[in-house]
């Protein structure tokens, strides 16, 4: 069950289904209810889940997604590979919604999660507004590796906003790609922080 206070404050503005993304970028659509304080029975079945196991849920409100872990008995984070069922849909990690974004979501083939972003200011060589990466720290430093060299930029936030941002490390990068305003970027996860970039 959901808390009463989450569901209280959230519950109206949930979307049916709701989205729950696990930190391996895998997204599960399910149904759900508010009888007394809301019910997400799909996923207990998916990923085999037991008594006295923990759920550790974390609502994201832009994106109406939910990101959700699971720890077993001894309190160690399952292997979610090896638990994710069918109806699993390892793609976007945030889908786009802008036409041009969404051709190019769809048009990607990866059997990896990844996320589009565009590059539309000015200071795009500065910082980038990406979304927030499940499993991610703030802060933590991102491994970016394309055709033309390998990156470490931080994943950071905006002073006093909780937008997210590659910061740090980010301009060496975009000198190097020569990106600029009007580009589109695609970000493949190889692993927990590490990123390949396709540039559109």
């Amino acid at each position: 069950m959901l808390p009463l206070r989450f569901s209280r404050k959230y519950g109206r503005s949930l979307p049916r289904p709701l989205t729950l993304t696990t930190p391996t970028g895998h997204r599960h659509r399910v149904c759900w209810n508010m009888e007394p304080n809301g019910r997400i029975n799909a996923v207990w079945e998916r990923y085999r889940l037991r008594d006295q196991w923990l759920v550790l849920f974390r609502y994201h409100a832009v994106q109406n997604t939910m990101y959700v872990m699971f720890f077993n008995g001894h309190t160690m984070e399952i292997n979610y590979l090896a638990h994710a069922g069918p109806g699993t849909d390892c793609t976007c990690i945030t889908y786009p919604s802008a036409p041009r974004l969404r051709h190019i979501a769809d048009g990607f083939r990866s059997s990896n999660p990844f996320f589009v972003s565009p590059i539309l200011h000015r200071l795009a060589n500065r910082f980038l507004n990406v979304p927030t990466l499940p499993g991610v720290c703030e802060d933590s430093l991102i491994s970016i590796t394309n055709e033309r060299g390998a990156w470490t930029v931080r994943y950071t936030h905006y002073v006093r906003r909780t937008n997210r941002c590659f910061g740090m490390g980010w301009f060496a990068l975009a000198t190097a790609c020569q990106l600029r305003h009007g580009h589109v970027y695609v970000f493949e996860r190889l692993a927990l922080q590490e990123y390949r970039l396709h540039i559109y």
